[in-house]
This record gives C-alpha cells, structure tokens and sequence, in this order.
C-alpha cells in the first residue's frame, strides 16, 4: 500500500504524462494541418471517383455497388471503403475531409502505440520510466517524416486502420497474457480475440492485417517471455492460434509469387528480394535521420538489384539483414527489447517486401513495422538520470518535427509538392511526370518542357517521357513529320509499359484539340500500331489487351467502325471484359454508329460473367446496362432518317 506521499508522487506523475501525452499529439496536430489543403494523388483517384462511376451512394444499392467496385484483393478492403463515405458520398470531392479523418486517425494510432508499449514494459522496469519510455517510442512515431506521405495520401487509410486493428489485436493479446496466469479462461478469451476477431477487422481494412498472429508470435517470444517473463500459454493453444495462421500466410505469400505473377515486372522475384534488402536499410536509416528527407510517394526510381553487387551495396545489405534477423532470433532472451525492435520490423514487412510482386518502394510500408524500432532507445534514455538524457530526447523529436512540418507544407499545395518530390525523386519518372502535369495544368507548358527534357535526358529509355514531351510540345508548337518519326523510333526500340495508357488515352479523348496542334487519330494510330505488335508488348497480355482497346477507341476517332470491332474483339480474345466491352459499345454510340454498336453489345451480351460476390453484385448492374444500351442504339438507329452506310 502506497503511503500518502508516494500516492502524491504518483499522481503528479500522471499528470506530467498526460499533459506531456496532450502536447505531443497538439504538436502533432500543428505539424500536420498545413497539409490537409493538399491534393488527392495517384490511387486516390482510382479508388474514390468510383463514387462517379456507380452514380454515388445513396442508398443500399449504391454501398454494394461501390463495395463491389473494389478490386484491390480477393476480399476487398470494405472497412477502408465505408470509411470514406463518413466524409463524401459523391463526386467529386473535396480532400480537406479526407485527410483530416486520416489526421484524427494517425494520433487515434498514436495514442494506441503509447499504450501498448506500456502494457510492454510495465512490470519490468520502474513504472515513471515505462511511462516516459512509452511516450518517446510514441512520440518517435507520431513525428516521424517517414508517416507523412501514410497520412496525407488519402488512400492510405487503409493501411492506418490495419494499423490501428493490429495495434488493437495486441493490446487484447498481451491483456489477455497478464490475465492468464491468474484467470486463464478470461486470458485466452481475451488472447483469441485479439488475433481472430481484430485480426478479422485489420483484414477488413488491409490485408496485410493478417499479420498480426504473426506479430504476436514476435511479441510472445521476446518480451512477454523474457522481459515480463510470463509463464508460457497452452502450446495447443500457441500452435493453432499463432503458428498455423503465420504458417497459412507464408505460405499464401509464396503461391502468390509464381512466374505469372511477376510476367508485368521488369524485375524477378529474385531480384525483388535483393532489391528489398536494401530498401529495408533504406527505410531504417531515413526512420532515425530527420536530416535526410522522405521519399515520399514517387519513389519509383528506386534502382533494382540485378545481382549481389549490382550495385554493390545489395551484397552488404543482404549479410547485415540476415545477421540482424540472426542477432535477434539468438539474443531475444538476452535482449528482448531489442530483439522485439528488429524482429517486429521484419514480420511487419513480410507481406510487402518479400516475395508478393509489388513496386519495390513505399514509405507507408513502415507505418506498422517501425513502430518499436525506438523502443530500446527509448528505454534507455528513460532510465538515464541528470540533463543530458532529456535534453538529446528533446533535439531528436524536434528534428523529427521540423522535417515532417516541412513535408507536411509541402503536401498542403499541389506545386509544392511537384516540386518536392521531383527534387528529392530525380531518377523517379512519375516525379517529373507529375511536375510537368501541375505545370502545364498551371499555364506553364514551358516549365513542363525543360522538365521532361531534362527527364529525357537522365532515361533516354524511358518512352513515357518521350510521349509526354510530345504531349506538351504541341502546345507550345505545332508536331511535324520528323516528330512523329522519331517518336515510332523510340517506342519500337523502347517499348512503354501501361503506365503510358492514361497519357495515350488522354491525347485520344481530346481529339480534335484546338491547343494541340499536329496530333490527330491517325498519327496516334501509327504509334498504336506499333505498340499493340512488339514482341515486348504480345509477351505481356493484359498490357496488350488495354492497347488494343485504345485502339479501337482510335480507330472509332478516325472513322473506322468496322476495324474498331476488330481491335475490341482481338482485346476480348485475350480476355472477355464485360464492364470494358460496354464501355466500347458506349463509345461507337456516342460517335453515330449504332449498327456497330448494337452489334458489338450482342457479343458483350453473351460474355461470362466471372464468378465472386462482387462480380455478381455488379453483374446485375451490368444486366440493367446491357438492356439501357440496346434501348438506346435501337431508338437512335430508328431515328436516322437514312440508314448508315
């Protein structure tokens, strides 16, 4: 029992925490509000103006059509979805509200990681340094540079809300831990509903919440063990709540990662993983260094190991992340703190930096993995006495602070962002491509110029910067022969990936364009036509069945029906795409051909539909689409008063 002093002691001690706990997430507040004005980027516009594309949600019919539309993983990521409806339910929208739910949920996440930390350390040492050691791994995270790109990129909430179920799941789980030894039906009730029914939520936000029995797996071997020294659960229960859902996971990962998988790569899953060593120090050394600058979102730039010294820091990058994964799995008695660090760094990065082929490199990958890295420096300043301690703690979260308010200003103005990211991202094509978009968007095609020659000169391969160039150049003067046959020449040697479609299908929904001089159908037509038959484009077929529906989008533009019908049928053969093939029926009706539209609706009419629940939902849209289309062709083609010819 405390004595009247000690209590007094005690209380003042929480109320230290708590005010110290409000500044932090105030400053936290601060730091990001200057960009909540900023734009919505990249996925964001993908997955939001589905609103548009199912005409909004206003009723249950709506929510299951826009569920529905999500196409992100086999399951979807519904909780994510219904999020942003709190904060639109149409199109457009504007991003204030998005990112500002994204603010309220990364300091929910925040305060969460404080209290988890001290669930971890409570017990073992003084109870004054778990709570301050709680509060700088927090703080750490909270203002750390790295989360910005995670909380002002709309669509990552998605990652935030796994985050915050993760967090949510280990919370119970180590209750649950504490209990068990004392009220072992309460313990494991509370234990299995941390890694199933939260676990099942994370999901519902992003997948990668499947994680989390493997992160309480990194949990349960480290610190609960070894630094509570808890008294081990049932094994039975361990192995079929902790080991065969890790081991199910690693295993879906693996199947995940065959050859056809990686076939829209220009890397292999070998050369994925030694890239990703690298990027792991990466990620790391910019987590504990406010003085070198985030990447951001555009980071595709990121050079790719085509070997063990190629470049030569994979090989070194490779041996220091095997000996730190050894180092932890041998010391994590010994060390449990720092065992934890590493190792729950490295779970969290199993799903998205391993074998799934995904791009090489996200800064909102680490937004769960990094959140202990902290922890035994943490620990350590805590238990330091004197000045110094407080005073290096200090030095460190306000150049923490300072770089996320610099990158969180820049968020908050689409030029400054352009800007940014293109000088911290000069080798990342989608950096200057965006800079020379917000500047021709601006009035300045002119800066957009210098900016794509200076691209095409640092990848001369790249194609995609040779069309955009063109893209621009025609609005400043007009495009002539020796353009266009340079143009040929770049893209038969250097074929674009998908990535250019967008540009090309722009270029063709503004034909004929009055500030676009010397680009018409035809000459989009000459780069399509050798497009849609390089041998590098026929080796990858979803690639080649998008060209081939541009070009039948082109061939409507130039007035050819008949061999639009042949490129849409030549798309289907690779695969039949119902919701695509309405889209072309809609294009030959908007353009006066009825017959062929009528013709070309009978052919989508009698496409599979492909199985799933949300391929049946939007099957019955599909359905009421066909019959609105036939309607419609049939009523204009009725209405001519001579028949097409």
């Amino acid at each position: 029992m405390l004595t009247q002093p000690a209590r007094t002691a005690r209380e003042g001690g929480f109320l230290l925490i708590g005010l110290a706990a409000a500044a932090l997430l105030l400053a936290s507040a601060a730091i990001y509000w200057p960009g909540l004005g900023g734009p919505f980027m990249l996925d964001d516009l993908g997955s939001l103006r589905v609103l548009a594309e199912t005409g909004g949600v206003h009723d249950l019919r709506g929510l299951l059509r826009f569920l529905a539309a999500d196409i992100s993983s086999p399951v979807g990521r519904p909780l994510a979805n219904l999020s942003f409806l709190l904060n639109y339910q149409d199109w457009p929208a504007s991003p204030w509200p998005f990112k500002l739910t994204n603010l309220g949920l990364h300091l929910a996440v925040g305060g969460l990681l404080f209290l988890l930390a001290r669930a971890l350390l409570a017990g073992a040492i003084p109870a004054r340094q778990a709570d301050w050691a709680a509060l700088l791994v927090a703080a750490v995270w909270l203002l750390n540079p790295l989360n910005v790109s995670t909380t002002l990129y709309v669509v990552q909430r998605m990652a935030q809300l796994a985050a915050l179920f993760v967090l949510a799941g280990l919370l119970a789980y180590v209750h649950g831990r504490r209990r068990l030894a004392a009220r072992p039906r309460q313990g494991y009730a509370w234990m299995t509903a941390g890694v199933t029914l939260l676990a099942a939520l994370a999901v519902l936000g992003k997948e990668n919440g499947a994680l989390l029995p493997l992160l309480a797996m990194v949990l349960e071997y480290t610190v609960l063990r070894h630094h509570l020294r808890l008294a081990a659960p049932d094994r039975r229960w361990t192995l079929v709540f902790l080991w065969l859902p890790s081991a199910i996971l690693l295993a879906a990962l693996f199947h995940a990662s065959g050859p056809a998988a990686y076939a829209p790569r220009d890397f292999t899953l070998a050369e994925r993983l030694l890239t990703e060593c690298r990027v792991l120090f990466d990620y790391a050394w910019r987590w504990f260094n406010p003085l070198q600058p985030p990447r951001g979102v555009l980071a595709d730039g990121y050079a790719v190991s085509r070997g063990l010294l190629a470049p030569w820091t994979t090989l070194p990058a490779l041996a220091g992340l095997l000996a730190a994964l050894a180092w932890a799995l041998r010391q994590r008695r010994r060390h449990p703190l720092a065992a934890l660090a590493v190792l729950f760094f490295l779970a969290g990065h199993a799903m998205e930096s391993t074998v799934v082929p995904l791009e090489i490199y996200f800064e909102h990958r680490n937004y769960l993995p990094a959140m202990f890295l902290a922890l035994p420096a943490a620990c350590w300043l805590a238990a330091r006495g004197g000045r110094l301690a407080p005073l290096l703690a200090v030095l460190f979260l306000g150049a923490l602070a300072l770089q996320s308010a610099r990158v969180a200003v820049a968020w908050g103005d689409e030029l400054d962002l352009a800007l940014w990211s293109a000088g911290v991202n000069p080798d990342s094509g989608r950096a200057q491509d965006f800079l020379a978009t917000v500047l021709t968007e601006r009035g300045r095609p002119d800066l957009a110029l210098v900016v794509l020659e200076r691209a095409v000169r640092r990848q001369p391969a790249n194609s995609h910067h040779h069309l955009h160039r063109l893209a621009v150049q025609c609005r400043l003067r007009a495009i002539g022969p020796a353009d266009w046959q340079r143009l040929r020449a770049q893209v038969a040697a250097h074929p674009p990936d998908r990535k250019s479609l967008p540009l090309l299908s722009a270029l063709a929904d503004g034909l004929p364009s009055a500030h676009c001089r010397g680009i018409d159908a035809g000459r989009l037509l000459e780069i399509q036509d050798v497009l849609v038959d390089h041998p590098a484009i026929r080796a990858r077929p979803e690639t080649r069945r998008q060209y081939l529906h541009l070009q039948g989008v082109l061939r409507i533009k130039a007035g050819q029906p008949d061999r639009a019908l042949q490129a849409f049928a030549e798309a289907a053969d690779i695969q039949a795409d119902i919701g695509m093939g309405l889209l072309q029926v809609a294009r030959l009706g908007s353009s006066g051909y009825y017959r062929e539209g009528l013709q070309w609706l009978d052919v989508v009419a009698r496409m599979p539909r492909p199985a799933g629940w949300r391929d049946r939902l939007r099957a019955w849209d599909y359905d009421l689409e066909i019959g609105h289309l036939r309607g419609q062709l049939q009523k204009d083609l009725n209405s001519l008063p001579i028949r097409q010819p």
